[in-house]
């Protein structure tokens, strides 16, 4: 049977390989004794976003999608009861369209690769099974001039995270997955599509790390 690391397996053995020892499901066989019931506001922005850039309703009225999205955020067990994920989602669906340069293809879309060493060949267990890694892209984008760009959306508390930490996420090692799961597609970087939660403040900071010209779904890129 293959043995599949996820991205949430493989950043906490960045982090902490002690931590990740004791906490491994595949090596220690243990669970939590009570999961947290708290809403996720992370996870539920990027559940709803995904309504947002969905492609086949890309060129919609705004009149008709936006609704769409709010939706989402109630429906999605990580959104209930989120009013400050409300919040925010009004506020970027008005800032979005004026830093968004690329059209949407892809978006919650799961991907799986095999392992490879430093010489191409693929990394197999002392009993020879397969060793594979898994992950998920938030959003899948081109831009202008036909270049693919895996996009991140993070909700982020207190300071923007230095471009150092971002050189070390996951969005790195999707990259390179990517391209092994769908051969014959270049991925030329990570957009970083943050949100900044300021406690107090009623307007949340969005920020995009990466702009380009504003693709419409239905034209060429020329």
């Amino acid at each position: 049977m293959p043995v599949t690391v996820t991205e949430a397996e493989r950043a906490s053995f960045l982090r902490c390989r002690r931590q990740w020892d004791f906490q491994a499901g595949m090596r220690q066989n243990l669970e939590p004794r009570q999961r947290s019931a708290a809403p996720d506001l992370d996870r539920g922005v990027r559940v709803a976003l995904a309504v947002y850039y969905f492609p086949g309703m890309w060129d919609w009225d705004r009149r008709v999608r936006l609704p769409l999205v709010g939706q989402e955020l109630d429906r999605a067990p990580e959104g209930r009861a989120l009013d400050e994920g409300k919040a925010l989602l009004d506020r970027y669906v008005r800032w979005a369209p004026t830093v968004d340069r690329f059209a949407p293809v892809l978006v919650e879309t799961d991907f799986e690769a095999a392992v490879l060493d430093p010489d191409g060949a693929a990394v197999v267990t002392a009993g020879g099974e397969p060793v594979r890694y898994r992950g998920r892209i938030d959003l899948m984008a081109v831009d202008a001039r036909d270049a693919y760009w895996i996009v991140r959306h993070r909700v982020v508390d207190g300071d923007w995270p230095p471009t150092e930490q971002l050189l070390a996420d996951e969005a790195l090692a999707a990259c390179w997955a990517w391209e092994q799961f769908y051969l014959g597609m270049a991925i030329t970087g990570t957009i970083y599509n943050e949100l900044k939660r300021v406690p107090g403040r009623r307007r949340p900071w969005p920020r995009l790390r990466a702009r380009r010209p504003r693709v419409r779904q239905h034209e060429p890129s020329g």
